[in-house]
């Protein structure tokens, strides 16, 4: 259910917090890629933050990834740009801290990739979050982070995290 254009602004990181796709004022936002992540999906890790909307509207349904079941049954993302349509499996859904994903891991340093990619089974409420194995996810993979807030737990992050596994219908090589 979560199925929304993505923007980026070319210099508010907060812009689309409470503006739409179209530039008009909401209160419900736009779910965005900050400036430190590029527009073409290409990146090690490119994170999308959305609102976690009462209503479960925007990145509300996020948290539907708590079950597992559902998570089992919903492992696909797609992504459609202009030039192409990416596929990605889902591998971890976990509440994260609050650190800020682009600005705290360095998607060019190795180790910063290795890292992130072990924080998501370390740095977590191990209660509420998911990592599954049966997906093998590298530093030299190409990952998509879906973030949202918690109304429970406000210093944290809830986050759905994939790997891209197609570009257009033809697989990635692992």
């Amino acid at each position: 259910s979560v199925d929304y254009p993505v923007a980026q602004h070319p210099s508010d990181d907060t812009y689309y917090l409470n503006h739409g796709a179209d530039g008009i004022y909401s209160e419900y936002g736009c779910p965005y890629i900050e400036q430190a992540d590029g527009q073409s999906f290409t990146e090690f890790n490119t994170v999308i933050y959305g609102h976690n909307m009462n209503d479960g509207s925007m990145f509300g349904a996020l948290h539907k990834f708590e079950d597992a079941d559902y998570l089992q049954q919903h492992r696909e993302l797609l992504v459609y740009t202009p030039e192409h349509t990416f596929t990605y499996q889902i591998f971890a859904a976990v509440m994260y801290s609050d650190k800020h994903i682009p600005y705290y891991y360095d998607d060019s340093s190795e180790e910063d990739r290795t890292a992130f990619l072990k924080s998501l089974q370390t740095d977590i409420v191990k209660k509420r979050s998911q990592y599954l194995k049966d997906v093998k996810v590298t530093a030299q993979d190409h990952i998509l982070t879906l973030s949202t807030c918690d109304r429970k737990l406000r210093s944290n992050r809830y986050l759905v995290v994939a790997v891209m596994t197609q570009v257009d219908g033809t697989s990635v090589n692992k």
